[in-house]
């Protein structure tokens, strides 16, 4: 595998797992973090929804204190009222029921039901007798409960009359938390509906948008009152709903409270689809930037790949040049501070080298052949040499100065033929001898036979005609 493509394939992976895991580690806080928003958001709108219904509780129990005290004070004025009169009553005030318990507890008025079929006041809870033996003007009420037959919750608020010999108890269907509670639901689409119950998991109606249902249910609450509970694409947000009257004897006899604490538990049902869309389109972005990173993945990898082995691409291709090429004289020449250029400088040097190197052979094998040759010219002059010096005697009517020329003539060329045998490296052409006699040269002579070489030789060549002029100067 070439080195560009393993840096390639490096840098790749290494960008892709970074750029991937970093884009992961992204998508999973942001869509925690929208989950997170979601959860916050519907919790703080059912705790909301909790403070609005303790509120509406307490506020409740205000309208029926100033309507039982309305009762009482007809009852002082007249006395025990018929059933008539507390039904005409009951319309003005707006309350859905009056009753009237004398002190031993029994029903003797009920604007709704026959007050013999209602049990005795006491059986409910006998804490209500001290209503009418308390000096000061007492009063009593229950949270919101559902008094069986009756499929919808009420509250009930009791106060003795001026003389205490009988009780007041004004009862309020409470139609304002399913107003309260649908009102809610329909300004937020995502909420699908919402459940009012007690501590023991009685429901006091389930509340759309458009729809009430007061069915008897039960329900096992979750243990964390103030949690959630995800089940499938909803989820179920629940807060604990202080009522008005946490300590309620009545609940505790008939066993609604729990550990003696009475309170409302809201259950609100959300929908997780917007939810969902959110995250899907988190999903489908982190798609995109997944992809988009490994687009910059490949770039990255490509560029730093190619910048990292420019230079050995570029060496590369040099030395293939040199190489095709065979000029010895050619080199790298790559400028730089990296690993690459330093290597590049070296083998430079050591083509530097081989150069000399060669040009030390070549020039080795051009004197081994001069001379080789030099010995062969030497040997090869020998014999027509030999030759000139036996045919020199013999010449008798030949000029003293043509014969004289002609020895000097044999003279250097027999000097030469030895010089070039005892030292075949030197070539040098050196001018002949001076004729010497002892450490004297007679110079006359030795100018004569000088010039009627070069006389002979220049004849033949080029028709040159030289004369020697004696003439002395003083």
């Amino acid at each position: 595998m070439r080195f560009e493509r393993k840096i390639f394939i490096a840098v790749f992976v290494t960008t892709l797992v970074i750029g991937s895991v970093l884009i992961g580690l992204g998508y999973r806080y942001a869509s925690g973090k929208a989950k997170e928003d979601f959860i916050s958001r519907y919790t703080v709108f059912n705790r909301v929804l909790s403070d609005t219904l303790t509120r509406l509780d307490a506020s409740t129990e205000s309208f029926m204190l100033n309507a039982a005290k309305l009762v009482a004070a007809k009852d002082a004025q007249k006395g025990i009222l018929t059933t008539e009169e507390l039904k005409k009553l009951s319309a003005e005030i707006g309350v859905t029921h009056i009753f009237v318990v004398n002190k031993d507890g029994k029903f003797i008025r009920s604007t709704n039901e026959n007050p013999d079929e209602i049990p005795n006041l006491y059986s409910f809870c006998g804490e209500y007798r001290g209503l009418l033996q308390s000096p000061s003007y007492g009063q009593d009420a229950t949270p919101i409960i559902t008094p069986r037959p009756e499929p919808k919750p009420f509250k009930f608020l009791f106060i003795p009359n001026a003389s205490k010999s009988r009780l007041i108890e004004v009862g309020v269907r409470v139609d304002s938390i399913a107003k309260t509670l649908m009102e809610a639901i329909k300004a937020d689409s995502n909420v699908i509906s919402m459940n009012l119950f007690s501590p023991t998991g009685a429901s006091f109606g389930t509340f759309t948008a458009d729809h009430v249902d007061f069915s008897n249910l039960n329900k096992t609450l979750p243990t964390n009152l103030n949690g959630i509970i995800e089940d499938g694409n909803e989820v179920h947000f629940y807060s604990k709903v202080t009522s008005s009257h946490p300590h309620c004897c009545q609940c505790d006899v008939n066993g609604t409270s729990s550990h003696g604490e009475y309170y409302y538990v809201l259950d609100s049902t959300v929908s997780k689809q917007e939810l969902n869309v959110v995250q899907a389109g988190m999903r489908w972005t982190f798609i995109l930037l997944a992809l988009g990173n490994s687009l910059i993945a490949l770039g990255i990898a490509k560029l730093l790949s190619r910048r990292l082995v420019r230079n050995i691409r570029v060496a590369v291709d040099r030395v293939r040049s040199i190489k095709t090429s065979a000029n010895v004289t050619a080199r790298i020449g790559i400028e730089g501070e990296d690993e690459v250029a330093f290597l590049t400088k070296e083998f430079d040097k050591l083509l530097d080298q081989r150069e000399n190197t060669q040009d030390l052979l070549v020039e080795a094998e051009k004197t081994a052949s001069k001379a080789k040759l030099a010995k062969v010219v030497a040997h090869n002059i020998r014999s027509p040499l030999i030759a000139i010096e036996m045919l020199i005697p013999q010449l008798s009517s030949m000029p003293d100065r043509t014969r004289r020329v002609l020895e000097n003539s044999v003279n250097e060329i027999k000097e030469l033929s030895e010089r070039l045998k005892s030292k075949p490296e030197d070539l040098t052409v050196q001018q002949s001898k001076v004729a010497q006699v002892g450490s004297q040269v007679f110079l006359p002579l030795l100018v004569e036979d000088v010039v009627n070489q070069k006389q002979i030789e220049y004849r033949k060549r080029m028709d040159i005609q030289i004369t020697l002029i004696n003439e002395i100067r003083m």
